[in-house]
């Protein structure tokens, strides 16, 4: 009965709204969710249901049926299908498709270490950025655009939605011809280009000349990294020495902090700030200052 009952509530909402396109944006945007968690059985059903709905809508009028009542139905109610629901992933692209922005959550999340590690662009830093500085970061392709350079050869303008921020990409026909497969929106990848001339329509914008899958960003853009281990209970001036020599050897390497507590638990923390170039003399610096085991590059 319980069933039943439930699928009332679903016909009773979706005859009350009866334009399809209406109803397939809510139940794409999770508007059900709350009497139904299948988004998937629900699009499914949206034609029949408004049929079902406009036969009933018919016959009240004629006082032939009692709408859900406990009398024996004249029209038969439509069963939802035996289908799957959408995974996490095609559910968060058809909220974006619909509403512009992620509702349930943000595909991102899943691969924030990764494009914590290899990107080397921090929308929270303010400083102005330098024309042809290269940039490498991963996100989201959205608003994809294709259009034809002067030798009508393709090229494309989209968006790239990222953790922090948005970057506005344009990509040559050189590359594009490249990569163009794997150009999609709501593709995950990472870009490798040089910036471009910054306006304030846009948190960053840049040039692409390589686009790699998020699955592939480890093996084809991974840097080695510059790790440290410290107590937590680090004296603050040997951190600032840290932090000097860090900044004095800047470059394109993750900097990561591994902090050991007192019970004796490890936090590993990248530095968002600093990026380093890993050369002898600032490893012997470092080894110098807090010990030979405690320095790596990994």
């Amino acid at each position: 009965m319980g069933k039943k009952r439930n699928n009332e509530n679903i016909f009773l909402f979706i005859i009350g709204v009866g334009n399809k396109k209406v109803l397939e944006s809510l139940i794409v945007a999770g508007a059900f969710d709350s009497i139904h968690t299948n988004r998937a059985q629900l699009f499914e059903v949206v034609d029949d249901a408004i049929k079902y709905g406009q036969q009933i809508n018919k016959n009240t009028s004629k006082d032939q049926i009692n709408l859900f009542g406990d009398e024996e139905k004249l029209i038969k109610e439509p069963e939802l299908p035996n289908i799957e629901e959408w995974d996490n992933q095609d559910k968060l692209s058809k909220e974006k498709e619909v509403l512009g922005l992620y509702i349930s959550g943000n595909p991102l999340l899943k691969y924030a270490d990764t494009l914590e590690e290899i990107s080397n662009y921090d929308f929270t830093d303010k400083t102005h950025l330098k024309e042809d500085t290269l940039i490498k970061i991963g996100g989201a392709i959205s608003s994809f655009k294709l259009h034809y350079d002067k030798k009508n050869r393709p090229m494309a303008f989209f968006n790239l939605d990222c953790l922090g921020g948005q970057v506005e990409a344009i990509i040559f026909h050189e590359s594009f011809d490249k990569y163009k497969e794997i150009i999609n929106d709501g593709n995950i990848v990472f870009l490798v280009g040089s910036s471009s001339v910054q306006n304030q329509f846009a948190d960053l914008k840049i040039k692409v000349d390589e686009v790699v899958p998020i699955n592939h960003a480890k093996e084809v853009l991974k840097i080695q990294e510059m790790n440290i281990k410290i107590a937590s209970n680090i004296s603050k001036d040997k951190l600032n020495e840290i932090h000097a020599l860090a900044t004095k050897n800047s470059g394109e390497s993750p900097f990561i902090v591994h902090l050991m507590n007192e019970d004796g638990s490890m936090r590993r923390i990248v530095s968002k700030k600093v990026r380093v170039s890993i050369n002898n003399h600032f490893i012997t610096m470092l080894k110098d200052l807090i010990g030979e085991s405690n320095v790596w590059v990994s």
